[in-house]
């Protein structure tokens, strides 16, 4: 069996990027889509305990590459390394301090539903400006 690697997010961005690794969000798939790294493969603990023939299928297309595990802040992640662990063929890691720590360290962060989030209280107020301006043309 493998030893899980506690790594840094800076550490595990460069093995990445250098593709000697894949990045595996172990999150739940909302959580994924609020905010996620780029080129990561989202596989739930939920379904990777569940031993999830899809999610063991993704991740045994990766066999002989580096994993390295990460989810909001650690421990799902440490949780989901150890249990696949013993399916690589490579290293296997977990992100100390997941995705908050990601964050912090500045790291890239595909971040959904920013723009939507920022436009509903401006179409709002857009919205009861548009419906005052024809009040007013009517009356």
């Amino acid at each position: 069996m493998n030893t899980v690697i506690p790594i840094l997010p800076q550490e595990a961005s460069v093995l990445v990027q250098q593709e000697e690794a894949i990045l595996i969000d172990v999150r739940e798939k909302d959580e994924f889509l609020s905010a996620y790294v780029k080129n990561s493969i989202l596989c739930p603990l939920s379904k990777i305990k569940k031993a999830n023939p899809a999610i063991l299928k993704k991740l045994a297309e990766h066999k002989n590459t580096n994993w390295i595990f990460f989810c909001r802040n650690g421990v799902r992640a440490l949780q989901a390394a150890t249990a696949l662990a013993s399916q690589a063929e490579n290293n296997v890691y977990h992100v100390e301090g997941g995705l908050v720590q990601w964050k912090k360290e500045g790291l890239p962060v595909v971040q959904r539903g920013t723009l939507i989030r920022t436009l509903i209280p401006l179409l709002s107020v857009g919205a009861f400006l548009l419906c005052y301006y024809f009040y007013i043309k009517l009356h």
